[in-house]
């Protein structure tokens, strides 16, 4: 989506967010769980050979290294995934969508797709569209997208548009509900049942 790396910021001009997308702490909280093993393994070893201060010094770090990797997976799952897509409110992670999973709001969801998506998105959503040759930057592929985010975060950005693209707010055009019912829609496509 755009360039925007967490320099927007929020209502009270804080921005929560990483300077490093998802894959890259995942990637950071992988090799401090390998240390964090490394460090219990030695502690352990070291207090089966008497050395106890030394297993007691391994034993700490092995704490503190397990603690800052479990930190790095929080982080990963709720401040790095909005990176580096635009700013989204925190709290917008924790929205549900209130429109039922049903056939009938997917079809809705679908027939609004259709009606103002497809120019750009295309018709399965890869970002393939007539109109997405013109673009700089290309419209997402939302079957590889919209798995990455929650539900809120889909619906703020169809609902606000997406600053540094050519993606518009849909707040003044479509309701509420039909934003909703577009996100359902989506997550359908992007589970292969269009």
């Amino acid at each position: 989506m755009g360039e925007a790396r967490g320099e927007e910021k929020g209502p009270a001009g804080v921005s929560l967010s990483l300077p490093w997308p998802r894959d890259q702490v995942l990637t950071f909280a992988l090799e401090l769980g390998i240390v964090t093993a490394v460090l219990l393994v030695g502690g352990i070893a070291m207090r089966r050979r008497g050395r106890l201060a030394m297993g007691r010094r391994l034993f700490v770090g092995t704490g503190i290294s397990g603690f800052i990797c479990a930190i790095s997976v929080l982080a990963a799952y709720t401040i790095a995934p909005t990176l580096p897509t635009p700013y989204v409110p925190f709290t917008a992670q924790f929205e549900q969508n209130p429109v039922p999973n049903t056939t009938e709001n997917i079809a809705a969801g679908r027939t609004v797709f259709q009606q103002s998506c497809v120019l750009c998105h295309g018709i399965e959503g890869r970002g393939d569209g007539v109109a997405a040759l013109t673009m700089n930057p290309r419209p997402v592929n939302l079957q590889l997208h919209v798995p990455q985010h929650p539900d809120g975060f889909i619906h703020y950005w169809i609902a606000n548009g997406v600053p540094g693209t050519q993606m518009p707010a849909w707040k003044d055009t479509l309701s509420d509900t039909q934003i909703w019912q577009v996100v359902r829609y989506l997550r359908e496509l992007a589970a292969g049942r269009p």
